[in-house]
């Protein structure tokens, strides 16, 4: 394991995969290390998990350009946490994500039925995932959904005002739904 000075990651190669920095030096247990970058409702939660574990956390607001240009709030944090509690945050956040996962997964069985789409949504998607005419796109998104492998909040959604994203992953599939409304965003396929 190398740790970048610069921009404070962990990686497998002396050569930085975020800045690309070379002749990168092995870590020391007092090195905060970037862990994870998520939206400011979980950071916030996480790291007072972090703070009942005893693991230091630094916590540095993140996010786009234009939220800056307005002098609004960045809506996310990139947590940092030092080498020597690196593993055991890791293993933290793991059991909080597979748990979540399994409630969310639950929660979209519940709500099979009440997911829809635009017809510009169904357009895009079959043009991009060449599905066939007769091919019921809802049916097949629900098939999709119901074996998810993965199913996890992909945060605070752009798109409407009172949900969220839930990011279902079945394969090489990725759906985006939005919560509250139960639309479906976009469907992608990784070849």
């Amino acid at each position: 394991m190398f740790y970048c000075e610069n921009c404070k990651y962990l990686n497998n190669t002396s050569v930085c995969g975020f800045c690309g920095r070379t002749g990168l030096r092995s870590p020391v247990a007092e090195d905060f290390c970037y862990l994870t970058e998520m939206d400011v409702s979980l950071g916030k939660m996480l790291k007072e998990i972090f703070d009942a574990e005893n693991i230091l956390c630094a916590v540095i607001p993140s996010g786009d350009g234009f939220r800056s240009s307005l002098a609004l709030p960045l809506g996310n944090y990139k947590l940092f946490v030092p080498y020597r509690d690196y593993e055991k945050a890791n293993e933290i956040i793991k059991e909080i994500f597979e748990n979540n996962c399994s409630a969310l997964k639950k929660e979209l069985l519940e709500n099979l039925g009440k997911l829809h789409f635009s017809g510009k949504t169904e357009k895009k998607c079959r043009k991009k995932l060449k599905l066939s005419k007769e091919t019921n796109f809802l049916e097949f998104i629900k098939e999709k959904v119901a074996s998810a492998e993965k199913v996890f909040d992909a945060g605070a959604s752009s798109y409407s005002s009172f949900g969220r994203y839930i990011n279902v992953s079945v394969g090489s599939w990725t759906i985006l739904i939005i919560t509250g409304t139960w639309e479906i965003v976009s469907v992608n396929k990784t070849e």
